[in-house]
């Protein structure tokens, strides 16, 4: 409002002189008979041209988009790079693939950067690259601790670390299971002299009804048989088929009850023996997650977060070079389960769907993986924890997870 109103005010003052100027003619008498108020007058027009002019320039400036800033050229950084599968993989180009690598590199569209890899042999020459500035950036299987943070800065954890168990899926044959379970139990020693007895008996009955039964038959392996079925049906249900007279009627009950009494403990004590050992094997074989493992003999790979978590445990260990290793070892029975960084054995789980194998239990020492970074000053690490949190809400991150992983 304030501007119309002076602009009002001049064009008031300008209109006497307008008016003069239009009853008396122009030249030079007008400006002769013009008093001090017409003068005021050509003033204010002046300052109206003025105020025109100014307001022009403001509404041409105002009206003038202003240029959108240029976006920042991306810049090459150097990353070094741990080859630890699935995070990160050489492939035949030299060229390098892996969960940690795809999220990094897609990290950096976002971050404007262009990584250039070079390889480290351990996780620890890999920090002390990035520490001492030899790299910008870190990636691989790289622990986020509280050690290491002293000495870089780390990313937002693009995935949970943990650890799992690695039980088969697929269980053998019963009938070997449960001999493995008579022979572990001390079963076959009483198993071994049943047979002999039963033998010796099948012996003992064929000699008899040989020497006193003439219409025994004269063949050894028929006569071995026939006594054998009589042997075994007297002992599981105390009736025979044979009909011959070799001995008293009231001699052959007694004998016959003795021997069905014989059987039937026999029986008891084998079907007792058969389901105790069944049992045993179910309930030792029942591993749902870390805490079932006290008792049972796991396969680790050595010098890995597994083989301390096991040995801080006291657990019966077996250690093994590679994962590939172990996870043969427990399919043939060698080992019970195998122990080890959860993602890795996800990774294995789908990567080997010909190997009958789960990934069972609750992470346990749960820690988090992340990118490090040299501390110089720049925004770098601000900028990938901006990414990660953009491609972890637009889906981008689970989507990289489930190719990897499976989940």
């Amino acid at each position: 409002m304030g501007p119309v109103v002076v602009v009002t005010g001049v064009v008031t003052g300008i209109a006497p002189g307008i008016a003069s100027a239009s009853a008396n003619g122009a030249g030079a008498v007008v400006f002769r008979s013009m008093n001090w108020q017409s003068m005021i007058s050509w003033r204010g027009y002046t300052v109206l041209v003025a105020m025109v002019c100014w307001a022009g320039c403001i509404h041409t400036a105002a009206a003038a988009p202003l240029a959108a800033p240029p976006l920042e050229t991306p810049r090459a950084i150097k990353v070094g790079v741990l080859n630890a599968e699935p995070f990160a993989i050489p492939d035949t180009a030299m060229k390098w693939t892996g969960y940690a690598v795809v999220m990094f590199e897609a990290s950096s569209i976002h971050a404007r950067v262009v990584p250039e890899f070079r390889e480290y042999a351990s996780a620890d020459a890999l920090i002390d690259a990035v520490a001492s500035g030899e790299v910008d950036a870190g990636v691989g299987n790289t622990l986020v601790t509280s050690e290491r943070l002293e000495r870089v800065d780390f990313s937002q954890p693009f995935l949970d670390a943990g650890l799992r168990v690695m039980v088969p899926s697929e269980k053998t044959s019963s009938f070997f299971r449960v001999i493995d379970g008579l022979v572990e139990g001390g079963h076959a020693r009483v198993l071994a002299w049943c047979v002999i007895g039963a033998l010796g008996l099948t012996v003992a009955v064929s000699l008899l009804l040989r020497r006193f039964d003439r219409e025994f038959t004269p063949h050894l392996h028929e006569g071995l048989a026939e006594s054998f079925y009589h042997v075994v049906s007297v002992a599981l249900t105390g009736k025979t088929s044979y009909k011959g007279g070799v001995v008293p009627p009231w001699i052959g009950r007694v004998i016959a009850a003795i021997w069905l009494l014989f059987g039937l403990a026999t029986v008891a004590y084998l079907t007792s023996m058969v389901t105790s050992v069944m049992t045993v094997d179910v309930l030792h074989r029942q591993i749902s997650g870390p805490k079932d493992l006290r008792g049972k003999t796991i396969g680790i790979v050595a010098e890995t977060g597994g083989d301390t978590y096991c040995s801080e445990q006291k657990l019966d260990v077996v250690r093994f070079k590679t994962l590939e290793a172990a996870a043969q070892a427990m399919i043939e029975h060698q080992i019970d389960a195998v122990v080890g960084d959860a993602s890795i054995l996800e990774y294995y789980d789908l990567k080997h769907p010909d190997v009958k194998v789960n990934v069972v239990g609750e992470l346990v020492q749960r820690r988090h993986f992340g990118f490090s970074f040299h501390r110089d000053g720049t925004n770098l690490r601000e900028k990938f924890d901006i990414a990660i949190l953009a491609l972890r809400e637009n889906g981008t991150l689970d989507q990289i997870r489930q190719r990897w992983f499976g989940y």
